[in-house]
């Protein structure tokens, strides 16, 4: 599937997860201390998401649709660097 797909890690710091969490409670994975269980999933997973991403968004400030256009410009950016290699 690796081969197929593009990985996008969406990277996020802890405030701001935290804020986003706050504003969202229907994750029955973080029921509970929600910011202790994100941190203890995140911890194992970031280096998994780090060695497998082909590519890397920040989406600590912005909207959704902010968020959103910018990873559509990065993920265009990137097929066309991919397409450029292999040409």
């Amino acid at each position: 599937i690796l081969g197929r797909c593009t990985v996008v890690y969406l990277e996020c710091d802890e405030e701001t997860v935290a804020a986003r969490i706050a504003r969202n409670s229907g994750r029955p994975l973080l029921a509970g201390d929600a910011m202790a269980r994100w941190s203890a999933l995140f911890i194992t997973r970031k280096p998994v998401y780090e060695r497998l991403a082909d590519l890397v968004v920040d989406v600590r400030h912005g909207s959704v649709s902010e968020l959103g256009h910018r990873l559509e410009v990065a993920l265009r950016d990137y097929a066309a660097a991919k397409q450029e290699v292999e040409n």
